[in-house]
């Protein structure tokens, strides 16, 4: 996590908005994190750069529950320059076409 204290010219930001911060905390592959009455497992990502985990998590909506997952990353994006993948709507775009690969990869 170097780029987020050493280089943090390295981080895309879409409007400004990032904020620095220091870590308190590390996490590994299938580990249950609790953040009050909420529970996150973090699962590495195969097939993508080290360190790529998605986060999977428990939610009840009208007495059904439901497993989601949110995609990979660190929510820090470092790509800087030019990429319409890490514009506004460009992962939009994507979702489409990673949808189902990602639906077998969680079964």
């Amino acid at each position: 996590m170097f780029f987020l204290t050493e280089r943090p010219d390295l981080i895309h930001m879409v409007n400004g908005f990032f904020q620095l911060f220091a870590a308190d905390g590390h996490y590994t592959d299938g580990e249950t994190l609790r953040f009050g009455n909420v529970e996150v497992t973090p699962r590495h990502c195969p097939g993508h750069t080290p360190g790529t985990y998605s986060f999977f998590f428990y939610m009840e909506e009208s007495g059904k529950r439901y497993r989601c997952g949110m995609h990979g990353g660190m929510g820090v994006n470092t790509l800087t320059g030019v990429n319409p993948f890490i514009e506004p709507g460009g992962f939009a775009k994507q979702m489409d076409a990673r949808y189902q690969d990602f639906l077998k990869y969680c079964q």
